[in-house]
């Protein structure tokens, strides 16, 4: 599953993003002003719409389990410090809500 196009077809916009404890290594990250079981309500159609394989119901679940949120001030950042964010980021890109 390319996680990080689901976070996309969600309507979210990835981030690089270097957690608590990673000590500079950077992973896939997204910000968000949203509650977090609703990031993973979108994330769910986001994957019915698209599903093809049935192991990819297991993919994400392991994957949500594995969510780490930091407190942004106003809005939080849910990040994955296992995969990596593909691609180069904009100057001064915040992320989407969705």
């Amino acid at each position: 599953m390319d996680f990080q196009k689901l976070l996309e077809d969600a309507g979210l916009t990835p981030r690089s993003y270097s957690g608590r404890g990673m000590y500079g290594k950077e992973c896939l990250g997204v910000d968000t002003d949203m509650a977090p079981m609703a990031v993973a309500g979108w994330l769910i159609k986001a994957l019915k719409e698209t599903v093809d394989d049935e192991s990819q119901w297991d993919e994400l679940a392991d994957i949500l389990y594995d969510t780490v949120i930091d407190s942004m001030g106003r809005g939080i950042i849910m990040y994955w410090p296992s995969i990596a964010f593909e691609g180069e980021e904009d100057e001064g890109e915040e992320g989407n809500n969705v």
